[in-house]
């Protein structure tokens, strides 16, 4: 998926100045999450890279979208995807950190939609752009939290992508904000492979219980799973 363009079944992502590539955790966690978008009205994608999971959200909804993007070369590619993309009236970009939006912000959102850097205590590579996506030193997951608890409606879903390994962080850091996590999904690339990435829906409701699933990517064939299929039917080309 290195390639400088990806083309979908509604739209194409150009990604040869972002600093991410589509990839198929990226992929999996927008088509899983746009399932819950039916009566979004205003969603905040914070981090869009290429605009990949915003434009999912487009094509399954009919939300407005504002979307920040720090990166200047990212910030590009998105701008010129959603252009490109037959939604292109419904998307607000803005090259903005998570800090200074919030400094500037006066809305809340419905839904909260964002694919952070999420390698904690790893070595860094010596690409920066790199580092500002993948490495949470530069969006520390409290930081993160403390943003949605701000931007968040009472009644709001935020949607998060993390590796695997950190829910009870998650969980910690969350409640500090009286955000609680109302699902978690854990994601496999075969049945026999540990989670490699967990997708947490959270909110501001309290009194609900942990819904806890799992989705496999390909089974013991190299295909890919019913589950897979389904979500991801209404993107790929090939399905």
């Amino acid at each position: 998926m290195a390639n400088n363009y990806f083309n979908f079944k509604s739209f194409s992502i150009w990604q040869d100045g972002a600093a991410m590539k589509v990839c198929t955790d990226s992929c999996l966690f927008g088509a899983w999450l746009t399932q819950k978008l039916l009566n979004t009205k205003h969603l905040l994608d914070i981090g869009t890279g290429t605009g990949l999971l915003a434009l999912m959200a487009a094509q399954k909804s009919n939300a407005h979208l504002t979307c920040i993007e720090p990166h200047e070369e990212s910030f590009a590619t998105a701008l010129k995807n959603f252009d490109s993309s037959p939604w292109k009236g419904r998307f607000t970009l803005q090259q903005k950190t998570l800090r200074s939006f919030l400094a500037d912000n006066t809305h809340k959102f419905d839904t909260i939609i964002c694919n952070p850097p999420f390698f904690s205590n790893s070595l860094l590579s010596p690409k920066n752009h790199k580092n500002l996506s993948k490495h949470d030193y530069v969006l520390p997951l409290d930081e993160l939290l403390n943003g949605i608890a701000k931007l968040l409606t009472e009644t709001g879903s935020a949607f998060i992508m993390l590796s695997a390994g950190r829910e009870e962080e998650m969980k910690l850091l969350a409640g500090n904000m009286e955000l609680h996590i109302t699902s978690a999904v854990s994601v496999c690339n075969t049945p026999q492979s540990p989670p490699f990435r967990q997708f947490f829906q959270i909110e501001k409701r309290t009194g609900i219980d942990t819904l806890s699933s799992e989705i496999i990517i390909r089974n013991n064939n190299n295909k890919y799973t019913e589950a897979f299929t389904a979500l991801l039917q209404d993107f790929y080309l090939n399905l």
